[in-house]
C-alpha cells in the first residue's frame, strides 16, 4: 500500500514563515503499482519525504479544551495556525485508532494548506440538521446543502441517522461516512458525540470537511480519509482540484472525459479498506455509502466486518442508473447485497418506498425492478 508512516512527532522551535513551532512528521511513501484500467493512473511519488507542519507547541496547545477554545474564539475565520492544530489533533485521533495508519504525501497536501492564512467565516454556514429540531453545526457552504434539505430521499436518510443515533454512540462505536462530500451526515454524528471517519477522494471535499471538523471543535473524535473505499488497493481514482467538490463524482468526469486520466492536473489516489482502520474492539454504529455507482466495491470491502457482526446499520444509495458506466452487472451486485443481508443477520428497507427486504429473493427482485437510485437501510433483524 502506498504509505505515509506517521511517526512520533518531534517538536523544536524554529522561526519560519509564521514564527511558530514546527512539528516534523516523517513520511514514508511507496510508489503505486502501475495499474491499467480506465479508472486508474500510476502515482508518481517520491519514496521518502520529510514533511514539516507549521503549528504551535504540540505538547501544550493540542489539548482538546485549548483547541476548542481557540476555534470558538476565531470569529473571522479559521487561521493557518488553527488549521495546523486541528489537523494534528485529527491525525493524533486517527493514529489512536490505528498507530500504523498510512497516508501519501498527496493526502497530507489535500488536508493541510497554509497558502491562505485565514479561511473567511462566511465560507461556513450554521446548518440546521434536517429532521432533528434544534441541532445546528458549522458546515462549509455549498450547493449540496440545498439538495440535502430539498430531496425527499435525503429526508429519509436524515431520519434514519436521527433514529439510529438517538442516544449517540458507545465508547468503542464509530460512524463511517463514505462518499461524504461536505460531510453533512458525519458532522451530525460527531455533534451527537460519536467518533467519525469521513471518506471522500475529492481533494476539495476532503479539505472542506477538515475545515468543518476544526470549526466545530470535533478534531479529537473525527478524521478525514481522502481516499475511495474498495475491497482492493488495486482501485485507484484520479482526482483534481479543478472539479471542485462534485456531488456526482466520478460520474461527471466519466460523462465529460470518458476516461479518468484525460483531465489536467490529476493524480491517483489509492483505495483503502475500512477494516484496516478500525481497532479489533471497535464496531460501526452506522455507515453511509453514497458513491455514485461504486457501491459494489464498498459493499465488498465490508463483507468480513459484516460476518464478524461489526456493523450495526448500513445506509447505501443503490444507483442502477450508474452501474453500466462503472461496469457493474446487476447480478453481481445482487449476490453481494444478498450476502450482506444474510451474513449480517439484517433486514433491509428501501427508504422511500418502505419496501422491506427479508430474504435473498427479496433483494434480487428489488435490484431487478428498482428505478434509477434509491436508499436502502440494512438494520438488525428484529427478534421473532
Amino acid at each position: 500500500m502506498a504509505s505515509l508512516n506517521v511517526q512520533k512527532s518531534v517538536i523544536f522551535g524554529v522561526s519560519a514563515l509564521f514564527s511558530v513551532f514546527l512539528v516534523t512528521s516523517v513520511v514514508k511513501m511507496d510508489v503505486f503499482s502501475n495499474k491499467t484500467t480506465q479508472e486508474q493512473q500510476k502515482c508518481s511519488c517520491e519514496h521518502t519525504i520529510n514533511h514539516t507542519l507549521i503549528i504551535q507547541n504540540y505538547s501544550t496547545v493540542i489539548k482538546e479544551t485549548n483547541v476548542k477554545t481557540l476555534v470558538q474564539e476565531e470569529t473571522t475565520g479559521t487561521s493557518s495556525v488553527l488549521r495546523g492544530l486541528g489537523y494534528m489533533a485529527s491525525l493524533r485521533y486517527l493514529s489512536s485508532l490505528n498507530p500504523t495508519v498510512q497516508f501519501t504525501m498527496d493526502d497530507l497536501k489535500t488536508l493541510l494548506d497554509f497558502k491562505n492564512k485565514d479561511i473567511p467565516h462566511d465560507n461556513f454556514i450554521d446548518v440546521d440538521y434536517k429532521g432533528d429540531a434544534g441541532v445546528k453545526f458549522w458546515m462549509w457552504r455549498g450547493d449540496i446543502i440545498g439538495w440535502l434539505h430539498g430531496a425527499i430521499g435525503e429526508q429519509y436518510v436524515a431520519d434514519t441517522f436521527k433514529a439510529v443515533l438517538k442516544d449517540g454512540c458507545k465508547k468503542n462505536e464509530i460512524v463511517l461516512d463514505i462518499g461524504a462530500n461536505l460531510g453533512y451526515y458525519g458532522l451530525y454524528a460527531a455533534y451527537k458525540g460519536c467518533q467519525v471517519l469521513f471518506f471522500d477522494p475529492q481533494p476539495l471535499c476532503a479539505r472542506r470537511i477538515q475545515m468543518s471538523i476544526i470549526k466545530n471543535g470535533f478534531q479529537n473524535k473525527a478524521a478525514v480519509i481522502p481516499r475511495p473505499v474498495s475491497d482492493s488497493h488495486d482501485l485507484v481514482l484520479n482526482v483534481t482540484w479543478e472539479t471542485g467538490c462534485d456531488g456526482r463524482y466520478p460520474m461527471t468526469q466519466l460523462e465529460t472525459f470518458h476516461n479518468f486520466g484525460e483531465y489536467k492536473g490529476s493524480w491517483g489516489v489509492e483505495a483503502v479498506l475500512p477494516e484496516e482502520l478500525l481497532p479489533p474492539d471497535y464496531s460501526v454504529k452506522i455507515m453511509k455509502i453514497d458513491t455514485e455507482g461504486a457501491e459494489l466495491w464498498v459493499l465488498r470491502s465490508i463483507q468480513e466486518l459484516v460476518k464478524q457482526g461489526k456493523i450495526e446499520n448500513i445506509v447505501v444509495e443503490m444507483t442502477p442508473q450508474f452501474w453500466p458506466s462503472r461496469g457493474v452487472e446487476k447480478e453481481v451486485i445482487a449476490e453481494v447485497a444478498k450476502d450482506i443481508l444474510t451474513n449480517g443477520n439484517y433486514e433491509a428497507s428501501v427508504l422511500t418506498t418502505a419496501t422491506v427486504l427479508k430474504t435473498r429473493d427479496d433483494v434480487a427482485a428489488q435490484i431487478n425492478t428498482q428505478g434509477p437510485q434509491l436508499d436502502w437501510w440494512f438494520y438488525p433483524k428484529p427478534a421473532n
